[in-house]
């Protein structure tokens, strides 16, 4: 029986090795938004559900008048079944003014998420050599107006390390708590990687345990009902020096270089009072030489991700969707 069993452990081994070498990267099937949306200006840098419309979060929305925009589920799922579907773009108006004359900086909005007709966003700023993050409440007023409340705007605090040009870029809501993520957790970064937990008013703030993780985070998936979601985790190799990457036990290998960007989807869980990766299988997107910076669920399908910007072709705004492979 000993020689049996050690062929059979053979084959076992033997198969693990070839799933992950042989593992595909997930296709990135573009959502035309038109040619007005595909502006590299726009710099999209969040994204959530506003009931049945999805909300794409300019950077910089005093550049557009102030808008935000959406899109519907309806013509998302009627353009993936029929790519001729033209998709209809709505506007949303950011009243911000309050807020942007108490900051009075050059104010980035970098992640978005909506509780009901509550919405919370964070903002990011950049004070001489300093990075300062702050989380603001606001409320969808109408239907395509929303406003921002200056008495509710509260400042993050950040880790020594301060990157530049690296602060709050995640949001999650988990039950009635809202969660703020540092851009960067790795090991060489952090003794102990913290995100922050607020309540609804954006008040009681304290700190929760994180599992590192290396190069950035950018947004976030809301919550399922086991208290899991996905996470964008980007690396660029222009970032090296900044992040001090190390390897990492996430399946399929992946490490961060001068010669290799990495494109990923993490799952992370919050349970006992920490948030902890939830799987070390990851999900790897194609083409890496994007700068994915939204992320949400398109019901149990898949997730639809957003950019910055930068796309491998030329700077231009992508929606797109993402079936994971089985």
């Amino acid at each position: 029986m000993k020689i049996p069993l050690l062929i059979l452990l053979s084959f076992l081994v033997a198969c693990e090795v070839f799933d992950k070498n042989s593992y595909k990267e997930n296709r990135v099937i573009d959502i035309d938004l038109g040619a007005d949306m595909s502006n590299p200006k726009l710099q999209i840098s969040g994204l959530d559900w506003y009931g049945e419309q999805l909300v794409l979060l300019t950077q910089i929305p005093s550049d557009f008048n102030s808008k935000l925009y959406s899109v519907s589920k309806k013509d998302i799922l009627q353009h993936l079944k029929d790519s001729s579907y033209k998709v209809k773009i709505s506007e949303i108006y950011l009243d911000d003014n309050l807020v942007s004359a108490s900051l009075d900086h050059d104010n980035e909005y970098e992640a978005i998420a909506f509780k009901n007709d509550t919405v919370f966003m964070a903002i990011e700023t950049d004070v001489g050599d300093k990075m300062q993050a702050w989380l603001v409440k606001g409320q969808m007023v109408t239907s395509d107006t929303l406003k921002l409340k200056e008495s509710c705007l509260i400042k993050i605090p950040l880790p020594e390390n301060n990157i530049h040009e690296m602060a709050c870029e995640t949001i999650v809501i988990i039950n009635n708590s809202i969660y703020a993520f540092y851009e960067a957790n790795g090991a060489n970064l952090n003794k102990q990687a913290i995100c922050y937990k607020l309540d609804r008013n954006l008040s009681n703030v304290k700190e929760i345990n994180f599992d590192h993780i290396e190069y950035r985070l950018t947004d976030a998936t809301r919550v399922d009902d086991d208290n899991k979601f996905w996470v964008i985790n980007n690396f660029y190799k222009g970032d090296i020096h900044s992040l001090k990457p190390v390897e990492d036990s996430f399946i399929p290998k992946t490490i961060g270089s001068v010669e290799n960007e990495v494109k990923r989807l993490v799952q992370l869980q919050l349970h006992n009072n920490r948030i902890s990766i939830a799987t070390n299988k990851t999900i790897i997107l194609d083409p890496v030489n994007c700068n994915w910076e939204g992320l949400a669920r398109l019901d149990d399908l898949g997730f639809l991700i957003a950019n910055d910007t930068y796309a491998p072709d030329r700077k231009r705004t992508r929606l797109a969707f993402i079936k994971p492979n089985k």
